[in-house]
């Protein structure tokens, strides 16, 4: 399986898995009305476990486990969650899936402001149509559940932006992490946190026993609080399980394996296609369950194509323009600037070699200096006379004399000798025989 297709297959179980959590806890709202915060806690819960059994044992964590951003990505993570399934019970699954793509708007808003990203010219065209599209699926819906199903919505979208820009700047998300790694910070930081957001629940569930009965009946804020027979709801307990084990953790997992192998824009643009796949298993349900998808109109359908369509435009564009930036630092560096006669600096004064080596081939490192030997003079020649020619041939012809006499008296002194008369006998055999 080539990269590219690894990429789409894992990109595409990541947001299969999605949908289906969304999904199957629509249908536990809707059948057996379960509590949004017990049931979210429990499951986030299960899935560190999960999540924990898969890494097995590895390095020390503690210190990415301590950093204030790794449990400021854990609370937004259950808070995204919670806003998230408390919308199911205003709207259907593909409705607040739709709906939900304002995360991408409110994301290049933080961008800019947090980050200090300018988003792009085409990003406005993009913008413009996701938000027609959601202003138009929320319109369509009913006066009742309006209100509260939009500030759910945006407030899971804006929980997804911050968890996402924390998890861009953790220092420790930048480091070169494994996918076991990743899955055991996690697990723990999951874990933690939703053992943390339980026993607030129960502590709170405990004073507001002891409140008035006026204030437990009128108070909006005291009526979401769960009660202690809540925590113990069986079907709570099911929908946490068998989504924490089964489809949230498996999702998880496929995530971080999909974001090291795919790039961004191939992830979101399949992320883009979330709303398609909800529907089709919401539709599914409905055959065969009590889930109604009647409330999805077609002009609610008009108008998540039209998200899709503003979504698909922006990572269109914006890979276009990384392609393009790309490119144009590679003929920057490449292609060699145009010179010419009035922007052609003089060369300058060279002294020596070495500067001039050092001006044409600046790039160049000289390992060794380069000495220039100066030619030495030549003496004039006194011519010889006669005499003294004579005088050396003389000389030359007594030195040949003297060394035949020595050769001479070397042999007959050796000639008796039993060492030296075999080496000079050996000497003699071992010479070719001259004809």
């Amino acid at each position: 399986m080539t990269s590219m297709r690894r990429a789409g297959f894992l990109s595409l179980m990541t947001i299969t898995f999605w949908a289906m959590t969304n999904v199957i806890l629509k249908y536990f709202v809707e059948e057996h009305q379960i509590t949004t915060t017990v049931t979210v806690c429990e499951m986030l819960f299960i899935t560190g476990i999960v999540l924990l059994s898969i890494a097995g044992k590895g390095e020390n964590s503690l210190k990415t486990i301590l950093s204030a951003r790794s449990w400021l990505y854990g609370i937004f993570q259950i808070l995204k969650n919670l806003t998230m399934v408390a919308a199911f019970f205003f709207v259907a699954a593909t409705e607040a899936n739709l709906i939900i793509n304002i995360e991408i708007i409110i994301s290049i808003l933080l961008s800019w402001a947090l980050l200090h990203r300018k988003p792009l010219k085409s990003d406005y065209v993009s913008i413009t149509l996701i938000l027609f599209g959601i202003i138009t699926i929320i319109a369509h819906l009913d006066s009742s559940v309006r209100v509260p199903a939009a500030l759910l919505l945006f407030f899971s979208g804006f929980c997804t932006s911050i968890r996402t820009i924390i998890a861009e700047i953790h220092p420790e998300n930048k480091a070169q992490m494994t996918i076991k790694d990743r899955c055991r910070v996690t697990g723990f930081v999951i874990i933690v946190t939703s053992i943390t957001f339980i026993a607030v629940l129960m502590a709170l569930s405990f004073i507001v026993q002891y409140l008035p009965q006026e204030i437990q009946s009128s108070a909006i804020i005291v009526k979401t609080i769960p009660s202690k027979a809540e925590f113990l709801y069986s079907y709570n307990l099911i929908a946490a399980t068998v989504v924490g084990i089964f489809v949230f953790a498996p999702s998880m997992y496929f995530y971080f394996y999909a974001a090291k192998v795919a790039q961004n824009e191939v992830f979101m643009m399949f992320r883009s296609f979330q709303a398609l796949i909800v529907f089709g298993l919401e539709y599914l349900f409905s055959i065969h369950t009590n889930l109604s998808i009647s409330d999805i109109s077609t002009q609610d359908m008009l108008a998540g194509a039209i998200i899709i369509f503003g979504a698909l435009s922006m990572i269109v564009s914006r890979r276009t323009a990384a392609r393009n930036k790309r490119a144009e630092k590679r003929s920057e560096t490449t292609t060699p600037l145009p010179t010419t006669k009035e922007t052609t600096p003089p060369p300058p004064v060279v002294e020596t070699i070495e500067e001039e080596y050092e001006y044409i081939y600046e790039e160049v490192p000289i390992e060794e200096e380069i000495t220039v030997k100066k030619p030495r003079k030549e003496e004039p020649k006194q011519e010889k006379s006669v005499e003294d020619i004579l005088d050396e041939l003389l000389a030359e012809a007594e030195k040949e004399e003297e060394k035949k006499h020595k050769n001479k008296d070397y042999k007959v002194a050796n000639k008796h000798h039993p060492i030296k008369r075999n080496k000079t006998y050996n000497d003699k055999k071992k010479q070719p025989n001259k004809k």
